[in-house]
């Protein structure tokens, strides 16, 4: 499967997959997404990001997904990487949408 709008360039992101060499990297989009952003305020927030870069985005992740194999027993608990991100984004959130500092995250727990 192809993913024209999704680019990945060592010199952009540090090689992190992103939207259309936007340095936006996918992980970011798909962390609004989980942290229960719409795609209508995602795209008033980021005015240069397009619908069409969501779906991808969305099928792009599904695809890693498909492909992912993970080795162990029924019990192996699942811990997303994406955990992290969420806190800080509910907490800037909390605190009327501006920057705060890695203390402040690791204080909210």
């Amino acid at each position: 499967m192809r993913f024209p709008r999704i680019t990945v360039r060592p010199d952009v992101c540090t090689g992190k997959p992103c939207i259309r060499d936007l340095r936006f990297p996918v992980s970011r989009l798909l962390g609004l997404l989980a942290a229960n952003e719409t795609p209508a305020q995602i795209l008033k927030a980021y005015p240069y990001l397009e619908a069409a870069d969501i779906e991808e985005a969305l099928r792009f992740a599904a695809s890693l997904a498909e492909d992912e194999t993970i080795e162990g027993g029924p019990s192996v608990p699942m811990v997303p990487s994406t955990q992290p991100f969420l806190r800080l984004a509910a907490a800037s959130k909390a605190k009327g949408g501006r920057k705060i500092s890695r203390e402040e995250m690791h204080q909210r727990g």
